[in-house]
């Protein structure tokens, strides 16, 4: 069957996009070796490497998935257009809510203070100007979600992809019809405790609910997130209503956390602080600078909006849940 034009020039952006990943995932890694030795102009955080290794392995994660999507979108495979779709609905969101950060969040060099050097200030046209690159990204995910979501695009993958597992109402997963929209969330779920539940062996401090919490405390309570995770994956890939019950429970946990964590922007200080001390660190290096709590706050964002578009998903897409229900009961009887 002939490829759309739109089809191959998605699948060569997605190669591209991908080897760009996949370098910053390399350069990622030895980053610590490269930055070894090197004078910073502010105090290191005291978990400098494991972040690089963190972001090297999600970055790797994608470049993998971006390839293997591309390869699936040249063979027009219908999982490949519902691959394409997840990833830009997050470019979307990503680049929606990372424009926004560059427009109202307080920059590094810009005077807050009357009288303050204003060589280093940035003016609100450069602030536009570095939205703009967030915001291209948002309108080519926004470009993507129209295409490949058009009826004559969607044929040309059914027809070609005969022996798919996806249809309209979800895709087949253990003999049941998982919607999208749940198969992404579960995956994120499950993705999420790949990454938590070693975190939690190392982990020395950790902050909830505005709390800092040390010692077999912190490790315990992180490896029960995880733990959650794992749970909450499985059971709505299993299409469990308790499942669903219990993500969406966990969800507003995870919402209060974070706007808990948005007022208290002087528990950042105190647990940078604190962690240095933990682990032997200079005193001038515990303190994490004003720049980085406000990073991490307007981040929170980010976080606030996948939380409402998981609560969204997980009550409108109840119906595939109780179907799942009804019918073992049926069968049960």
């Amino acid at each position: 069957m002939k490829r759309p034009v739109g089809v191959i020039l998605t699948a060569v952006v997605q190669v591209l996009g991908s080897l760009l990943v996949l370098t910053g995932s390399v350069l990622m890694l030895f980053m610590p070796v490269l930055m070894r030795g090197t004078p910073r102009p502010t105090p290191p955080s005291p978990m400098e490497n494991q972040i690089f290794y963190g972001v090297a392995a999600v970055f790797g994660l994608f470049a993998v998935l971006g390839f293997l999507t591309a390869i699936g979108m040249f063979r027009l495979k219908n999982w490949a257009r519902y691959s394409t779709l997840i990833f830009a609905g997050l470019v979307v969101v990503m680049g929606l809510i990372t424009a926004l950060e560059f427009v109202l969040m307080p920059v590094p060099g810009m005077p807050s203070r009357a009288g303050a050097d204003s060589s280093a200030a940035i003016t609100p046209m450069g602030r536009l100007v570095m939205a703009a690159f967030p915001l291209g990204f948002a309108v080519l995910g926004a470009a993507w979600l129209y295409y490949f979501n058009r009826a004559s695009i969607r044929s040309v993958f059914i027809q070609s992809d005969t022996g798919t597992n996806a249809d309209a109402k979800g895709i087949l997963v253990g003999g049941r019809r998982v919607p999208l929209s749940i198969l992404v969330i579960a995956a994120f779920s499950l993705f999420g405790a790949i990454f938590l539940i070693p975190f939690a062996f190392w982990t020395r401090a950790n902050i909830f609910f505005g709390f800092i919490v040390t010692g077999y405390a912190c490790k315990v309570i992180t490896l029960l997130m995880g733990a959650l995770g794992v749970y909450v994956g499985i059971a709505l890939l299993r299409l469990s209503d308790m499942g669903r019950r219990v993500a969406i429970a966990a969800n507003f946990v995870y919402l209060a956390n974070t706007v808990v964590f948005w007022f208290v922007p002087n528990r950042v200080h105190q647990y940078f602080e604190l962690y240095g001390q933990m682990v032997g660190a200079p005193a001038s290096s515990a303190i994490a600078p004003e720049t980085t709590v406000t990073f991490m706050r307007y981040s929170m964002l980010m976080g606030v909006a996948l939380i409402g578009v998981n609560l969204y998903f997980l009550v409108t897409r109840a119906g595939a849940f109780r179907a799942e229900s009804a019918q073992f009961t049926s069968f049960a009887q």
